[in-house]
């Protein structure tokens, strides 16, 4: 059908690049330490099937998310997954679309649920300067 992408299509071949990293994460492949997914236009269900992989994952150091389009569903999902996730030390969401509302509940769930995150960069986003302010002194 037209506007599906071919299997000879580089749009084909990221798709699927990606999908084979997000499995990789779920089967907690220990060979993976960083997941660097920058301006790769995530879709929703990408999204969604990275955080849940990220939830139970315990080799992921680094998760760098830059210019994606994620907004404040995605920081929610990604919220959920660091109640559970005890390895990520670095997590990077510049310029993506979060907004307070957002940041709100990452900063929650960091004060609250997870010990280990020691960056979280939400720089570019929609975000009070005083919530990023207050993110820089919680880590």
């Amino acid at each position: 059908p037209e506007g599906t992408p071919d299997e000879d299509t580089p749009k084909f071949d990221a798709d699927r690049s990606i999908q084979r990293l997000i499995d990789r994460v779920a089967n907690n492949d220990s060979s993976i330490t960083s997941v660097d997914l920058d301006g790769k236009e995530l879709t929703r269900e990408y999204e969604t099937a990275l955080f849940v992989a990220i939830a139970n994952n315990s080799h992921v150091v680094k998760l760098s998310l830059r210019k994606n389009k994620i907004g404040n569903e995605g920081a929610a999902e990604l919220g959920r997954a660091l109640v559970e996730n005890e390895s990520l030390t670095h997590v990077y969401l510049e310029e993506n679309l979060i907004t307070s509302n957002g940041a709100v509940e990452l900063i929650g769930v960091l004060k609250n649920a997870n010990d280990t995150v020691l960056c979280l960069d939400l720089a570019y986003n929609r975000v009070r300067s005083g919530l990023i302010q207050q993110l820089k002194k919680l880590l």
